[in-house]
Formats: C-alpha cells, structure tokens, sequence
C-alpha cells in the first residue's frame, strides 16, 4: 500500500525532490556538521521497509522545517560557497517552496496511519485480531486528516480497498475482527447487523449443536 501511494504523481514527485534536498545535505562534510547544529541531531531515519524510510524522511523533514529554514538562510552555510552551484541552488529553492512543504505535509497524512499499521502488525500484538481493524481505523484517520473532504483522499482509499479486498479481506481476517472486543463493543450495532457476522454466527451455532 505504501508503495502504491508513493507512485501516486504528487507523491513521487514530493519524495524525489525532498531526496534531491537530503542528498545535498549528506554530499558535503561541512555542510552536514552544520545541519546537524542547526537541527541538534540527524534528518534521516531509517524505517523496516523502503518507503515506511520514506514516510519516516518526510515526517522528520516536516518536523524539521523551521530549522532547515534557518539553516539555508544562515551566514556560515551561504560562505562555503556551495548555494552558488546548481545542487545548492535546486536544494535552497526546495526548502524555500511553500508548495514542497504543503506536498510534504499531504504525504506525511497519506502514509502515517498506514505506517501505524505496519508498526503494529511487527509489534507483539497478534495480528490476525487487530489487521482488519487496524485498516479501517487507518481509512478513518485518513478521512479526518483531510476534514472528510472526500477528493482529498479518495485515491488512497481506492489504494487500501484495492490491495484489501485481493489480499486481507478473508473469512479469517474478518472474523479475528468480529471476535476482538476491543473492536466489538465499540461497534457492536454495526458488527451484528453484518452479514458476514450473522452468518459466521449460525456456522458457530451449528458447529456447536454436533458436539
């Protein structure tokens, strides 16, 4: 799914250009040294797949964007020179555009919930049981990012239907998430009134009526 998003033309474009900036900054020795004094630590994190990395660049890009700010705006970086170079300029020309900020913030919102899930999925909280849900918390929290405006969103839902319905929604997928209390009773109305669960229930009755 992740993937799926990433090649989405906004998306793909924002993670090549936030790429181009993380390179400028990790190709010179003195200009890294002063990222690092600016932003007190490092920029890139490293996630258990290629674009949860992704995700993960983005959000602390965004979360580092007053202080990359300042560092492109700073004395010491524009004297060694290297904002005069092509690479330089492209990089100051990134951190300095409100639109790449605003395309930064939209991916981060498109891959956080869905990242949510995969962190949870490698946890010690079994999965079968929390999957199904974990989806459709991830779908709802997508929605309300964007305010429930529905074109904001309606690709990545289309994105998690798609890879949903081929390969997570099964018979054992729902029925962990009809049998989880932490989902049931929260849902309770709309999980009885299920199809799927009435039937699930009449099969466990008659299964239970041989015995």
């Amino acid at each position: 799914m992740l993937e799926d998003i990433g090649k989405i033309k906004q998306v793909d474009e924002t993670i090549v250009r936030a790429r181009s900036l993380t390179t400028f900054l990790y190709s010179h020795t003195r200009v890294l040294a002063l990222m690092r004094k600016f932003l007190g630590k490092d920029l890139v994190r490293a996630g258990i797949t290629r674009f949860a990395t992704t995700y993960l660049n983005l959000k602390s890009m965004l979360g580092n964007k007053k202080e990359l700010g300042k560092l492109f705006r700073s004395d010491e970086l524009n004297e060694m020179g290297y904002l005069k170079k092509d690479k330089g300029k492209n990089a100051s020309k990134i951190v300095r555009s409100d639109t790449f900020w605003e395309n930064v913030d939209c991916a981060v919102n498109f891959f956080e919930p869905l990242a949510n899930v995969l962190r949870r999925m490698n946890s010690d909280v079994p999965a079968m049981g929390f999957l199904y849900g974990c989806l459709l918390d991830a779908k709802n929290d997508i929605a309300k990012r964007f305010n429930n405006v529905e074109h904001c969103f309606k690709t990545i839902w289309e994105i998690i239907d798609k890879r949903w319905d081929n390969k997570l929604k099964t018979p054992l997928h729902l029925a962990g998430y009809y049998l989880n209390l932490y989902y049931y009773y929260p849902n309770k109305l709309e999980i009885e009134l299920d199809g799927t669960f009435r039937g699930s229930s009449i099969l466990y009755h008659k299964d239970g009526s041989r015995g």
